[in-house]
């Protein structure tokens, strides 16, 4: 296998007005969002909607990360699910959605959402067929 470079930008909520400047350069999005906070989860909602309206994410695939589940009940888990309309995004997104439940801070989950972006790099078709398998569950 080849070396291959795949360029990960993190532009924090605070710059969310600048987030449509990166979108004609990107092949795919990964959104994260705190689970440990449900408290929030109505702004992650329209900050993701918002962004996938953009006109350059329309044919592209979508990862949402929801991080920290380690520290996060099932309930408030699916509450998050619920105000993201994530089954809504899975059913419907053309270029292939993508729901990872990661704990960045013990690793877990986050292999699988590397070998997601991989993959998308590689070739963007394969996002459909492997969001089957994309979720974590702690």
């Amino acid at each position: 296998e080849k070396n291959e470079t795949i360029v990960c930008r993190e532009i924090g909520g605070v710059m969310a007005r600048m987030w449509p400047a990166y979108l004609h350069r990107c092949h795919a999005l990964v959104f994260v969002i705190d689970a440990s906070s449900v408290s929030n989860a109505d702004g992650a909602s329209a900050a993701l909607h918002a962004l996938i309206a953009h006109d350059h994410l329309q044919q592209k695939p979508v990862i949402v990360c929801l991080n920290k589940v380690g520290t996060t009940t099932q309930a408030d888990l699916a509450t998050l699910q619920e105000l993201l309309h994530i089954d809504d995004l899975v059913d419907n997104w053309k270029a292939g959605f993508t729901l990872c439940h990661t704990d960045a801070a013990s690793g877990a989950g986050v292999a699988r959402v590397l070998q997601l972006a991989r993959a998308l790099h590689r070739d963007p078709q394969t996002s459909k067929a492997l969001a089957a398998t994309a979720t974590f569950t702690p």
